[in-house]
């Protein structure tokens, strides 16, 4: 009986060893997240303030999304294209932080030459439908290497800019945000518009919409620090660009400005 009772015991220790093993790989510890929150302030200049935590997600600045799940997959190295370690953003307004910068890794553009912003979701109003279309027709028109396309499909699909309502995976103030392309070379996805701002401006709904694909082109926002785009004028590398549709704030859509245009076909021109 006690032999019984030992191998009982050993069983139970077991048992508990194993589901204590497999409870550590549903999710990152704390101390992987305090590692990701350093790769995003030492390697993308990130301010340790603007990195907002959710059960699954990373926000930065409000817009940025990075996915906890696989993060150095996705994020952790850049083996095909130039990154240089980005420093802490400088203070707002010094001139060392108004500039326009990229993130780690770009979209394949022989792959995807041809990017498709999907709505993936059939309770997505009419208005931002609208806007969306609208969006899309700058993005052509601004002559770069890609062709985007809109679909309606009301399901994801692997490679598009899925676009989703959300007021989960969105800050109260954001009216929409995306994720970045990652080592995949895909675009970035899904875009999260936020229902609790249906009745903004049309023109800030073009607006929000043109800068989010901008984001899922992996350009990141203006003036605030990070990898430099640096072929580009001098100018656009040297000054401020107050106006650009990547500041981190929702304006009336007014254009591209002639740095935002220089930027993209730095990045992905012909």
């Amino acid at each position: 009986m006690k032999v019984n009772i030992l191998a009982f015991t050993a069983l139970l220790f077991l048992c508990a060893v194993s589901c204590k093993q497999e409870n550590q790989l549903v999710g990152p510890s704390e101390n992987d997240l305090q590692e990701i929150k350093n790769h995003l302030v030492d390697t993308y200049g990130f301010a340790p303030e603007s990195i907002e935590e959710t059960p699954t997600d990373f926000i930065v600045e409000g817009d940025q999304i990075f996915s906890k799940a696989n993060y150095w997959e996705d994020h952790g190295t850049c083996t095909d294209y130039e990154h240089k370690v980005g420093a802490p953003p400088a203070a707002d307004g010094s001139a060392s932080d108004r500039k326009h910068y990229r993130t780690t890794y770009l979209i394949d553009k022989y792959q995807w030459p041809t990017i498709k912003v999907n709505i993936s979701e059939p309770g997505i109003p009419q208005a931002w439908r609208d806007a969306i279309y609208d969006a899309v027709d700058e993005w052509n028109n601004a002559d770069g290497w890609f062709y985007y396309e809109v679909t309606n499909l009301n399901y994801s699909v692997n490679g598009s800019i899925n676009v989703k309502m959300s007021s989960e995976n969105i800050g109260d103030l954001t009216v929409a945000s995306c994720f970045y392309p990652t080592s995949s070379r895909k675009p970035g996805s899904p875009m999260y518009l936020s229902p609790k701002h249906n009745d903004l401006a049309y023109a800030k709904k073009v607006h929000a919409i043109v800068h989010e694909i901008g984001h899922a082109l992996g350009i990141r926002h203006t003036d605030q620090g990070g990898t430099l785009i640096t072929n580009v004028p001098y100018n656009c590398k040297t000054y401020g660009d107050w106006a650009s549709v990547m500041q981190p704030k929702v304006m009336n859509w007014a254009g591209f400005t002639d740095c935002d245009l220089e930027a993209y076909w730095g990045l992905y021109g012909w």
